[in-house]
């Protein structure tokens, strides 16, 4: 048995991650596979297309054996905390032996000599970092500059963000010692950011999410295995009204208008008076979009925004991020799985201490750090199904406190 490990969102599962695991299947001679997935929330702060239970069904059904959630708190941090998160629960897994990642390049050499510098960081790099930082640049572009000076020709190599996951994976392998290999699988098709379908060439899952926005399922038809056409037909998304993160405006405007400076100040992601502009962007903005334009510039890029108001409607404050980052211990919260995946389960409990979670109601942590990480999980599935019930669904699914992992085969 050997056994792969992917890092993912699949938001949705498209012909381009079909692509993915099956070359890296080919590539690795891996028998099994474990996914580590996103839950209802990415790592854009934005709600999934559609659930995680959904999308776990879509992973198993194309061909991964095993579904793991990746905790909120991680899943909805920096490239950084995301990457982190995703190696160290397979590598606390103790059956992975290789991970596969995505990259623009394909390039392994690329990788491994950006992550092995990263890794360490040495003061030439970091007063650069500062430097650029200074200068009013957001982290990704300073480092990417500070990399580039320290070592010319490979800054290039954090321009796409398939490659700066891929150099978070790498260099968090090498921090905490993990003996997993890591793979590159050369992305091919549309660009990661593309936003419009290509009938022609394997599209993103942002051109499919844009798409069903829209409310152009048909149109996105050929861009899907069919099995995960066919959970998208299925699923119940009120005719096409799937949740966004523009449906929480008004959300944010009550949280952000009734806390405290002290209050805003301690939330993950809040850095040096963004308070300020969040206040002042909540009382005078009349949409999401225009609220976010209000907030975002050259140091504080949408994405990181994005995370920022999805971290204060959920309460996360930074001191406990950094509490989650230091825990020793691992929970593994199962999502899906096949008959490979429950003969992998059964390994999993023979050869680690990470404590695998079917039930939230029957087996929960007893460690309180991991209970309080797991409670984040929770209470972003009772947000999303907010989201949903605020768009007309006549049934909402994707309650944790009922949900059981999707089985097939069993």
């Amino acid at each position: 048995m050997k056994v792969l490990g992917i890092i993912a969102e699949y938001n949705p599962f498209h012909y381009g991650h079909l692509h993915h695991l099956k070359e890296s299947k080919g590539m690795t001679g891996s028998t099994h596979s474990i996914a580590v997935m996103s839950g209802n929330f990415v790592q854009r702060g934005e709600p999934a297309i559609i659930d995680k239970w959904a999308r776990a069904e879509m992973a198993v059904k194309n061909g991964i054996d095993l579904v793991f959630e990746m905790p909120f708190v991680f899943a909805t941090s920096s490239a950084e905390y995301f990457g982190e998160a995703g190696v160290k629960l397979l590598d606390s897994l103790g059956i992975v032996e290789c991970v596969s990642y995505g990259s623009e390049t394909g390039s392994a050499e690329q990788i491994e000599k950006a992550a092995e510098f990263l890794a360490k960081e040495n003061g030439e790099f970091r007063r650069c970092l500062k430097k650029y930082l200074s200068e009013g640049l957001s982290f990704p572009l300073a480092r990417q500059n500070a990399l580039e000076n320290s070592v010319p020709g490979l800054g290039n190599v954090l321009r796409h963000s398939n490659n700066i996951l891929a150099v978070e994976y790498v260099k968090a392998a090498k921090r905490i010692g993990s003996a997993m290999d890591f793979v590159p699988v050369k992305r091919i098709g549309s660009n990661f950011n593309e936003s419009s379908l290509d009938e022609h060439s394997l599209s993103s899952a942002t051109a499919i999410r844009n798409e069903l926005y829209k409310g152009g399922i048909d149109l996105v038809k050929n861009m899907m295995p069919n099995e995960s056409f066919k959970i998208l037909t299925d699923y119940d998304n009120c005719d096409s009204s799937y949740p966004r993160k523009e449906d929480f405006f008004n959300c944010l405007q009550y949280r952000i208008r009734t806390a405290g400076d002290e209050e805003l100040a301690s939330i993950e992601g809040m850095r040096e008076g963004l308070e300020n502009r969040l206040k002042a962007a909540a009382y005078t903005s009349l949409d999401y979009e225009s609220f976010i334009k209000m907030v975002e510039s050259k140091r504080y890029p949408k994405s990181s925004v994005q995370r920022l108001l999805l971290h204060l409607l959920m309460d996360l404050k930074k001191n406990e991020l950094d509490e989650f980052r230091k825990a020793d211990t691992h929970y593994a919260r199962v999502l899906g799985f096949n008959d490979k995946g429950k003969h992998l389960l059964k390994e999993i409990k023979k050869k680690s201490d990470t404590r695998i979670i079917t039930n939230v109601n029957r087996q929960k942590p007893d460690n309180e750090l991991l209970r309080r990480m797991l409670e984040y999980d929770i209470k972003a599935t009772d947000f999303y199904m907010l989201l949903m019930m605020w768009k007309g669904c006549k049934s909402v699914k994707s309650q944790d406190k009922v949900r059981e992992p999707y089985i097939q085969g069993i």
